[in-house]
């Protein structure tokens, strides 16, 4: 997302949406965060979740439209330093095997993590740092079964919204979202390898999807909207 146009200036998103992550996943979360502030790395003091959406309002959105076959489970595999983000330092979804060179991102190329799976590295900027690369409608990800799992519900979703007439924040719709769980959350440039060296010892990770909750930005409200077969223990904040 490089135009102006394209982060919509203007519209006022009230909420999000986003995949809640079971009890057993928020404690090895939890844990990896604690190794994160123990290095001095700034986290994201929220539950562990995936934002799938963010919305100009609520109206017309209830737990039948959001229930459109989300996974039971998601397997994390990479470590990444998110881009068009604030800093942030993420576990993604991305499938290891993936094609070495992508000729339609100059400067950006594939590399084996130390754990593995394949990441992606900003060789433009010299720092060697894995970024993820912004999803577009021929990404190579999107070829990939480890993100269809979640792809093809979510592009459902969003069609479903737009037949309401909801309003979506692009940065989460088809063409960009990167679906990942926010770790390390307005990391400095300093730090940002050495949280992705942190985060690598965690994947691949299987974590369990309880269902969606709906964060709203006024005033940090968290409520469940749909709970999924996992569904039960989700809690209110």
């Amino acid at each position: 997302m490089t135009q102006d146009s394209e982060w919509q200036p203007g519209v006022v998103f009230t909420h999000t949406l986003s995949l809640t992550l079971n009890d057993e996943s928020q404690q090895v979360l939890r844990d990896a965060r604690n190794r994160l502030m123990a290095a001095g790395v700034p986290v994201l003091h929220e539950p562990a979740h995936i934002t799938v959406a963010a919305v100009s309002t609520m109206d017309g959105i209830d737990s039948d439209l959001v229930d459109v076959g989300w996974p039971e489970r998601v397997t994390l595999t990479t470590s990444c330093r998110l881009p068009n983000s604030d800093g942030v330092v993420a576990l993604c979804p991305h499938d290891p095997t993936r094609r070495s060179h992508d000729p339609t991102r100059p400067g950006v190329a594939v590399k084996p993590a130390a754990s593995d799976p394949m990441t992606i590295s900003d060789t433009s900027r010299g720092g060697g740092v894995e970024s993820c690369s912004s999803l577009s409608p021929d990404d190579v990800f999107r070829t990939s079964e480890a993100l269809d799992v979640l792809c093809r519900p979510h592009e459902v979703l969003h069609r479903r919204l737009a037949e309401v007439g909801v309003t979506t924040f692009n940065y989460y719709g088809p063409r960009w979202w990167n679906p990942h769980v926010t770790m390390g959350y307005q990391v400095p440039p300093a730090l940002q390898g050495r949280a992705v060296e942190i985060l690598a010892d965690v994947v691949p990770l299987e974590v369990g999807v309880m269902g969606i909750s709906v964060w709203c930005v006024g005033d940090g409200h968290t409520q469940v909207l749909w709970s999924g077969p996992g569904g039960g223990n989700h809690h209110e904040e």
